[in-house]
C-alpha cells in the first residue's frame, strides 16, 4: 500500500488540509460585507489568477473529453460551488471555529459514497481513524467559547458538508482522464464564471474584504485544490479525506494564534483528530 506515490498523495492531502485551515479568516470580511456570492466570486477569481500561469505554461490544455469536463464541472458545483456557498453562509453566522469543524464531517459521507459508487471501502485502520477524527471534530464544535451557535448557521454548515462529500467522488472519475493541475484550473474557471455572473446579476462585485478573499482563493483553490486533487489521484478518496481532518485543528490553531485561548474541550478534540490521523495511516 505504502508506495512512493501514496506517500506523496498523503503529503499533498495534508498540505491541502493545512492550507484550508488557514484561509477561512480571509473570507470572513467579504462574506459579511458583500454576502456569500461576492466573497466566493473574489475567491474564485483569486484561484483562477494563480492557476492561469502554469496552465498557459503547459500549453493551455482542454479539460479532456466531455465526460471528464462534466465530472470536473460537477466537482466544482458540489465543492467550491454550492458547498462553499453554504459554508460561507454558515461562516458569516457562526464564525470559522464553528463552520469549519461542522463542514468537515463531510469525510464520513465521502467514504460512504466512495464505497457505494466505486466499491472502495476504507481499511479497518482508516475507519477507526475516521471515527476518532469525527469524535475530535465533534468535541471541537461543541466547545462553548470563542464562537456562537445559530441554528441557520449550523444548517448551512451541514449543507456544505453534504455537498463537499460529492465533490471528490466526481473528481476521482475525472482524474482517470486528466492531470490534477488541469482539473484544478478548469474547476477554478467554472467557479469564477458562475460566481462572477451571479454577483453581477445581484448588483456587482463591490464589497469590503475583496482582496483578502482573492488571496484566500489564490491559496485555497490555486494551491489547496491542486494538492487535494493530487491526493485523490495518488492516495485514493478515503485516505485523502481522512488527511483533511487536520483542517479544523489548523483552523483552531489559527484562532489560538490570534488570541483566542484553547479550552480543554478543544485541546482534547484536536488530540483525538491527531490520533485518528495516526491510526488511519499506520
Amino acid at each position: 500500500m505504502w508506495t512512493g506515490s501514496v506517500v506523496a498523495g498523503l503529503a499533498a492531502a495534508l498540505g491541502a488540509g493545512t492550507v484550508w485551515g488557514l484561509t477561512p479568516a480571509l473570507y470572513l470580511r467579504a462574506s459579511r460585507s458583500g454576502g456569500s456570492i461576492r466573497a466566493n466570486a473574489w475567491k474564485s477569481l483569486g484561484g483562477l489568477a494563480g492557476l492561469s500561469i502554469p496552465w498557459l505554461a503547459f500549453g493551455a490544455p482542454l479539460p479532456g473529453d466531455p465526460v471528464s469536463a462534466g465530472l470536473i464541472a460537477l466537482a466544482a458545483l458540489f465543492g467550491g460551488g454550492f458547498g462553499d456557498y453554504a459554508y460561507f453562509r454558515g461562516l458569516a453566522r457562526v464564525g470559522p471555529s464553528r463552520a469549519t469543524p461542522i463542514g468537515y464531517t463531510y469525510m464520513l459521507w465521502t467514504s460512504l459514497a466512495s464505497l457505494l459508487i466505486y466499491g472502495e471501502p476504507p481499511t479497518v485502520n482508516q475507519a477507526v481513524g475516521m471515527i476518532l477524527a469525527l469524535a475530535g471534530i465533534w468535541l471541537i464544535s461543541q466547545d462553548g467559547e470563542g464562537g456562537r451557535w445559530d441554528a441557520a448557521g449550523v444548517a448551512w454548515s451541514l449543507a456544505a458538508s453534504a455537498s463537499w462529500a460529492l465533490s471528490p467522488i466526481a473528481i476521482r472519475g475525472a482524474l482517470e482522464r486528466v492531470a490534477p493541475a488541469v482539473a484544478s484550473f478548469w474547476n477554478s474557471l467554472f467557479l469564477a464564471v458562475g460566481f462572477a455572473a451571479a454577483a453581477a446579476l445581484g448588483g456587482g462585485m463591490s464589497c469590503d474584504g475583496w482582496a483578502e478573499s482573492a488571496l484566500g482563493g489564490l491559496l485555497g483553490i490555486g494551491l489547496g485544490v491542486t494538492l487535494y486533487y493530487y491526493g485523490v489521484e495518488a492516495a485514493g478518496v478515503n485516505l485523502t479525506v481522512l488527511a483533511n481532518s487536520v483542517t479544523p485543528v489548523v483552523s483552531q490553531a489559527a484562532g489560538w494564534a490570534a488570541g483566542e485561548p484553547p479550552t480543554r474541550r478543544v485541546a482534547s478534540g484536536a488530540a483525538l483528530v491527531a490520533l485518528g490521523l495516526a491510526a488511519g495511516v499506520l
